[in-house]
């Protein structure tokens, strides 16, 4: 999803703060869950940064009791470990494995995450076991849909509102389903007078970035409360509650298929194009 040295200009940094607040809700990993044990005695459990009390528990299996605490603690963490001081000497270990030449991003953090669930045993596991997901929309839908042949060359855009004000933007480049360059709606100075959000609006962002940097593959423009609902740390299959029927979001599609479809890997495609490192 990610190109080798994809580039990244002209990102302000008011909106890339407002998108940092989205980092939890993207991440499949935070919060999480940390049971430590001793052979097997259960020492402590840190539940999203705090001590728990939990009671007495013995580890015979570091599998079984990490899918127990998950389904006592699923909807306060979205992944648990429990872990020994071994297991977490071959954790940090995993955690060190390097990208090879060229390898794109995320076929790296693939294989970093089948070397974390090979550490599953008696002593260590991590629970869901890690994937690639992150967002509303699964990565197997989101490679699929943007690696179509529709969709070899072109821009998408998302423009989020706060009661009507720009809070973030980005531009993502693409080709062949892979991101090239990421920028904001400040590489365009034309654009910023004419921001506003509404269908027209939306129209006239479209028609500069057309101008300088090729088609616009899809773009949605969409209220922050909106976004915050699709990145709850659940997968989505469509926007909620039809926001562009309602006019309570703003799209424009020239992929084939579903409109609402492209709209929602749109607003998707943005926590798998992290300007952060993870």
């Amino acid at each position: 999803m990610i190109a080798r040295g994809m580039e990244i200009i002209d990102i302000e940094p008011a909106g890339y703060l407002n998108f940092l607040d989205l980092v939890p809700r993207i991440s499949p990993s935070s919060p999480r869950a940390v049971l430590w044990h001793e052979e097997g005695m259960s020492m402590r459990l840190v539940v999203n940064g705090r001590r728990t009390e939990f009671g007495s528990q013995t580890v015979t299996d570091a599998r079984e009791s990490a899918a127990r605490l998950y389904s006592r603690y699923s909807r306060q963490v979205r992944q648990v470990v429990v872990t020994d001081r071994d297991g977490y000497r071959r954790y940090c270990n995993a955690m060190n494995l390097s990208p090879r030449p060229g390898e794109l991003k995320y076929d790296f953090q693939h294989r970093l995450n089948q070397a974390l669930a090979a550490l599953n045993g008696e002593s260590f596991a991590i629970y869901p076991e890690p994937d690639l997901d992150r967002g509303p929309v699964a990565f197997g839908q989101l490679t699929e849909f943007f690696g179509s042949p529709a969709a070899e060359t072109g821009n998408v855009l998302l423009g989020v509102f706060d009661n009507g004000q720009p809070y973030f933007s980005f531009v993502a480049n693409l080709a062949s389903g892979i991101t090239r360059r990421v920028t904001s709606f400040e590489h365009w100075p034309g654009i910023i007078p004419v921001l506003e959000f509404s269908s027209d609006g939306l129209d006239k962002v479209v028609q500069q970035v057309e101008q300088t940097d090729g088609q616009v593959l899809c773009a949605l423009f969409i209220a922050r409360s909106d976004l915050e609902r699709l990145f709850d740390g659940q997968r989505h299959d469509t926007l909620p509650g039809s926001l562009i029927v309602s006019s309570r979001a703003f799209g424009i599609s020239n992929l084939p298929g579903v409109a609402e479809r492209a709209f929602l890997a749109c607003a998707g495609l943005f926590a798998y194009v992290p300007l952060f490192v993870p």
